[in-house]
C-alpha cells in the first residue's frame, strides 16, 4: 500500500487478505503504465482460520462480523474457483462479465474438474467420527492412517476412518479440504483453533444425493 509507481511489474500476496476488495486494491498496484503485471497469492486453511479468529474477536456488532465473514467466504471462493478470475472479481462488484479473460490461470490453463464425492464423503465422515473437535493436518493423518502421537492418544487409530484415504497425498487431501471449505460443505471453527466442522449439505452429499465437483 501507499506505493505510487506506474511500473510494478509482479504483486505477491503470502498470506490471505481479508477480502475481495482489499484484494483488488492491492493488486491494482502493478501495472498502471498499461504494461503486462503479475499478481500471485500463496493461502492455505490457516489463513482461513487466523481471519475468521480476528473477526470472532471484534468488538463490532454481530451485523458487521456476519459481514466481514460473508467477505471472507467471498475470496475463499475465489481462490478456489474454477471459473475465470476476472470474471469472478466483476461479478463480486456487480460489473459486467460477459466475457472471460485471456489472463488468468483458469483462463490460461483451464482446470479439470473430477467428481469428488466420495472424496467428500471420505472427509465428512472423518470430521464426523472425530467429534468435529479437529484440524486439517489431524483429519488428514487420519485420512491417511498415520499413527502420530496425537492420533493414537486419542484412539483415531481404531476409527472407522483411519486409512479410508490412501488413495490420495497429504497435499491432494488438503487441496480437497480447501475446496469443501470454499463450498461451505465443511466449515473452519476460529473459536476451536481451527477445528473442522459439517457445514451445509453433508447428509445429502452421505447419502449420494448430491455430488461434489471438485478441482484436480
Amino acid at each position: 500500500m501507499g506505493i505510487d509507481k506506474a511500473d510494478v511489474r509482479f504483486v505477491a500476496h503470502l498470506d490471505l487478505p481479508r477480502n475481495l476488495e482489499s484484494y483488488y486494491q492491492e493488486t491494482g498496484r502493478a501495472g498502471r503504465d498499461g504494461l503486462p503485471a503479475d499478481a500471485w497469492m500463496a493461502y492455505g486453511l490457516t489463513d482461513v482460520v487466523n481471519l475468521e479468529r480476528i473477526i470472532q474477536k471484534s468488538e463490532a456488532d454481530d451485523r458487521h462480523r456476519w459481514n466481514e465473514k460473508q467477505k471472507l467466504s467471498a475470496i475463499v471462493g475465489y481462490c478456489e474457483t474454477q471459473g475465470c478470475r476476472r470474471k469472478t472479481i466483476l461479478n463480486h462488484f456487480g460489473q459486467d462479465s460477459s466475457n472471460g479473460c485471456p489472463n488468468c490461470d483458469n483462463c490460461l490453463d483451464p482446470v479439470e474438474m473430477w467428481d469428488g464425492t466420495s472424496a467428500a464423503q471420505l472427509a465428512i465422515s472423518c470430521i464426523q467420527r472425530t467429534s468435529q473437535r479437529f484440524g486439517a493436518t489431524h483429519t488428514v493423518d487420519v485420512l491417511l492412517g498415520r499413527k502420530t502421537e496425537k492420533v493414537i492418544r486419542f484412539h483415531h487409530n481404531m476409527a472407522s476412518p483411519f486409512g479410508t484415504g490412501a488413495e490420495f497425498r497429504a497435499s491432494e487431501w488438503r487441496s480437497i479440504l480447501r475446496q469443501l471449505v470454499a463450498q461451505s460443505v465443511i466449515r473452519v471453527d476460529a473459536e476451536g483453533y481451527g477445528a473442522l466442522k459439517l457445514g451445509t449439505g453433508c447428509c445429502e452429499i452421505l447419502r449420494g444425493d448430491q455430488k461434489v465437483m471438485l478441482k484436480k
